[in-house]
């Protein structure tokens, strides 16, 4: 119960895109940004199986890192998956610390260099998903999907549930 509190805590903090931490140590942290689910409806009793694709929305440590709301309730996370075409991704984002610079060249629209350390990285597709179970709804309507993991939480789609 205490960690449902803490993580509904966090989503209600509605962070950005990307947000520097606060430490003597500079970090960045990419949100989750969610691009598509399927399915998007389901029955409120709960019970769809859905997958989520986007970007920092999986973890080197898997399941054990990620946290799905549907609706305000905790959702059964069953999968995470990375591609291995995110090295140049991962580095962006370690390296680079710019979200959006590092979302073109994990998406391999662009490459990009950082002005402050002129290192280049080169585009390429970076492949994430998650899947959870939905869980039981109050009633019918649309129901806001939150994602939360080590890199932030991100709330951009939602699930239909029907009677």
């Amino acid at each position: 119960m205490l960690r449902k509190t803490m993580l509904l805590a966090l989503a209600l903090a509605a962070l950005t895109a990307c947000e520097e931490a606060d430490s003597s140590v500079v970090l960045a942290v990419c949100n989750p940004i969610l691009d598509d689910l399927d399915p998007g409806i389901g029955p409120v009793d709960g019970g769809t199986q859905v997958t989520v694709n986007g970007l920092f929305v999986a973890t080197d440590l898997g399941v054990r890192d990620v946290t799905v709301f549907v609706g305000g309730a905790e959702a059964e996370v069953t999968g995470a998956f990375r591609g291995s075409g995110c090295t140049n991704c991962d580095a962006c984002v370690a390296e680079a610390l710019r979200c959006a610079e590092c979302e073109r060249v994990c998406r391999g629209d662009a490459s990009w260099t950082d002005p402050d350390t002129e290192e280049h990285f080169a585009p390429e597709v970076c492949e994430e998903w998650i899947s959870f179970v939905t869980p039981e709804a109050v009633e019918a309507g649309s129901a806001d999907i939150l994602v939360s993991n080590a890199h932030g939480s991100s709330q951009e789609l939602s699930f239909e549930y029907e009677d």
